[in-house]
């Protein structure tokens, strides 16, 4: 009995991201019979774009979309052997984006330096 490309075991189901936000999946999958897997893009958001010889998937979320909106995004892997397929499907739901502070190395520094200051006074 032949099977099937396996996807990556460790690829989950859904993934929670943010407007604005870069995207990218490792649709990886592995044959028992050949070294050689095609990949394809079955369904998936506009402007998104899938590495047909690697598997990997890029979208940038635009500002546009929907925020609660659930995304599929389904790939097939078909081994060059025997033309065997599978395929697997990852749901990303869309968040706001974060509006709280971000708080950098240089900020940090500035603060730092202010508490300083303050207290050789």
């Amino acid at each position: 009995m032949r099977n099937p490309p396996k996807f990556n075991s460790g690829l989950s189901l859904t993934q929670s991201v943010r407007v604005g936000q870069q995207v990218s999946i490792s649709f990886r999958a592995t044959s028992e019979f050949s070294t050689s897997i095609i990949y394809k893009l079955l369904h998936g958001p506009t402007g998104a774009s899938l590495d047909e010889t690697t598997g990997e998937f890029e979208w940038k979320i635009s500002e546009g979309i929907a925020v609660a909106n659930r995304v599929p995004v389904q790939v097939s892997a078909q081994d060059a052997a025997y033309s065997l397929t599978s395929t697997y499907e990852v749901v990303l739901e869309v968040q706001q984006r974060s509006n709280g502070p971000t708080l950098t190395i240089s900020g940090l520094l500035l603060v730092f330096a202010f508490a300083s200051s303050m207290a050789f006074k």
